[in-house]
């Protein structure tokens, strides 16, 4: 009977660590959408880059009245055909949230979105996203 219980404990507590690693692999969100738009007016695609990721990526640093992370933006096209970057961006943006938990949670998001013209191709897209506060980069 003891040995019965053993084993159902053994079961159950390995059922929870999955589902403990199936809602850390949830809270990891990075959402990347494209959306094509041709113009005939100039003959080019209109590409808008829209990019999301949740909160619990980055280092906060605690301010007077916030917390803060310093993140580095790159984002670079790279032309199939050409084999060659027809464009690179790089910016810093600061995400600031008043609340601690803010900082640890997974549905809320640091985004930004780009536009851009190319002509018909085949193109991939580079988005480098560096954490500034995190020494483990």
């Amino acid at each position: 009977m003891l040995t019965r219980f053993l084993i159902l404990l053994m079961l159950f507590s390995c059922s929870m660590k999955k589902k403990r690693q199936e809602e850390i692999k949830k809270s990891n969100i990075v959402n990347v959408n494209t959306k094509e738009i041709y113009s005939y007016d100039t003959n080019l695609f209109n590409i808008l880059i829209d990019y999301k990721i949740s909160n619990d990526h980055f280092v906060f640093i605690r301010k007077s009245d916030s917390f803060e992370a310093n993140v580095s933006t790159t984002i670079q096209l790279f032309d199939i055909a050409k084999d060659s970057i027809i464009m690179q961006e790089s910016w810093k943006d600061v995400i600031v949230e008043k609340e601690y938990n803010d900082t640890r949670s997974g549905s809320k998001m640091f985004e930004f979105s780009k536009e851009v013209s190319l002509s018909e191709g085949d193109y991939n897209i580079k988005i480098n996203l560096q954490d500034l506060d995190n020494n483990n980069r």
